[in-house]
């Protein structure tokens, strides 16, 4: 063994895991859901392996650079009403602490998030126009869907099996991708905009899935008021805060902060970064506001020279319980499990 590999295995780390949803639906581009059966899997596997810890009890062992070896955070994105109907009586049943990082702006609304509605549109829908012809953020496009304006058994297999990650393997998935990729680093208001655009030319009604909805705003207190858990900012509007001037980022910050402040009744005082995106300017505010953390979604463990506002996080997919050991063991490996 060389020396670059015995000190790696003898370095402290921890592991923070990333999940949005708890759910199966049909189509998954970003691998960012993990069924109930699957998670409690995984649960077992923390709970028998590994200690599973708070996040403010990682930063303190990080403040202290007493980290422990074999020790598991784990953190939910984005406010699903699934994190709080499945996750939650799970975390509760193993003893499990997490911490929820939840976009203000959209805690209660009767609507998916726009980057679902977006999936659905192009990758569910059973029929669409034969043809795509709009200029989205005066960007045209004109793509003639073909036989895939109807949703074929063979193409819907193409499109539920078919990651983000890959190439796209239809005209379908292409046209996703690249609006996906294009207004996402919009204001959210030209988002709005664009995704009604979208839906008009689609002539269809993007139907109201109860477990894509966003948590309520008392689903968000009872999570709060469960000592296992921890309430996190994810911004307001959940922008790729990089690509926005450092006023806009600050102001997504501190109202964020403020609506914590008012609707709980004490500081919120760690970040997740929407898309794990974010620049320079981002991180004076984020030191400038006094938050004690903020996590990334690049796949690294904290170790004791990790920067406390750019802490890595490990995104946990449908694995089963073996799979999902693992990835543990490959993603902070250690003398005791080498």
């Amino acid at each position: 063994m060389n020396r670059q590999r015995l000190k790696r295995l003898l370095q402290k780390k921890g592991v923070v895991l990333m999940y949005h949803r708890i759910a199966e639906p049909p189509t998954d581009p970003w691998g960012l859901c993990v069924s109930a059966a699957r998670f409690e899997e995984q649960l077992q596997v923390l709970c028998k392996r590994y200690k599973v810890i708070s996040v403010a009890e990682l930063l303190d062992q990080h403040a202290r650079g007493r980290l422990l070896n074999r020790t598991v955070c784990l953190t939910f994105d984005d406010g699903y009403l699934d994190n709080y109907l499945y996750a939650k009586p799970l975390l509760e049943k193993y003893g499990c602490p997490a911490s929820f990082f939840l976009p203000t702006h959209f805690i209660g609304l009767r609507q998916a998030f726009w980057w679902d509605e977006l999936e659905y549109i192009f990758l569910r829908a059973e029929q669409l126009p034969a043809v795509f012809s709009l200029a989205i953020h005066q960007q045209p496009f004109h793509v003639e869907l073909g036989g895939e304006a109807i949703l074929t058994a063979e193409l819907r297999q193409k499109l539920e099996t078919w990651s983000a990650y890959n190439k796209p393997t239809t005209r379908r998935c292409e046209l996703y991708y690249e609006i996906w990729k294009l207004i996402r680093p919009l204001p959210h208001g030209q988002i709005v905009e664009a995704i009604s655009r979208i839906k008009e030319w689609a002539g269809i009604k993007v139907p109201l899935e109860e477990n894509e909805l966003p948590m309520t705003e008392q689903q968000m207190r009872e999570l709060q008021a469960q000592p296992l858990f921890e309430i996190g900012l994810h911004t307001v509007t959940h922008p790729e805060l990089s690509a926005h001037p450092a006023g806009i980022q600050q102001e997504e910050m501190t109202r964020s902060m403020q609506y914590f402040k008012d609707k709980l009744g004490a500081p919120v005082g760690t970040l997740a970064y929407p898309y794990g995106r974010y620049n320079n300017d981002t991180l004076a505010i984020v030191k400038k506001l006094g938050l004690s953390a903020a996590f990334t979604t690049f796949d690294e463990p904290v170790t004791k020279r990790s920067d406390p506002y750019q802490l890595g996080r490990f995104q946990v997919q449908n694995w089963n319980g073996a799979e999902f050991d693992a990835h543990l063991c490959r993603w902070a490996p250690t003398w005791f499990n080498w």
